[in-house]
């Protein structure tokens, strides 16, 4: 979600999973979603996305596992520096 809204990921940057699975426990087994959000608002390049960034839905909670460990990674932000200094100025002026 919101990838358009990271500098990184709009300028040909990408996010390389680190854990594709994080146990969840749901409260209505009707309602089982098909995938968990990832708020990718104002990632940079070199940084890491942990559980803080999840958008859970109302029925969904963390499994045990991960409660636990609230700073497991589930990914890091990587790219190429392709901006020069004067658009990552402006990119971030525009916020």
């Amino acid at each position: 979600m919101n990838k358009d809204e990271s500098y990184a990921l709009r300028k040909d940057g990408f996010v390389l999973p680190v854990q594709r699975f994080v146990q969840c426990l749901v409260c209505d087994v009707s309602s089982i979603p098909e995938y968990i959000a990832v708020d990718c608002s104002g990632l940079e390049i070199k940084q890491v996305i942990r559980q803080d960034r999840l958008i859970l839905p109302g029925n969904v909670e963390l499994g045990h596992k991960h409660l636990a460990n609230d700073n497991f990674i589930l990914g890091v932000v990587f790219g190429s520096n392709r901006a020069s200094s004067e658009e990552l100025q402006e990119s971030r002026q525009d916020t």
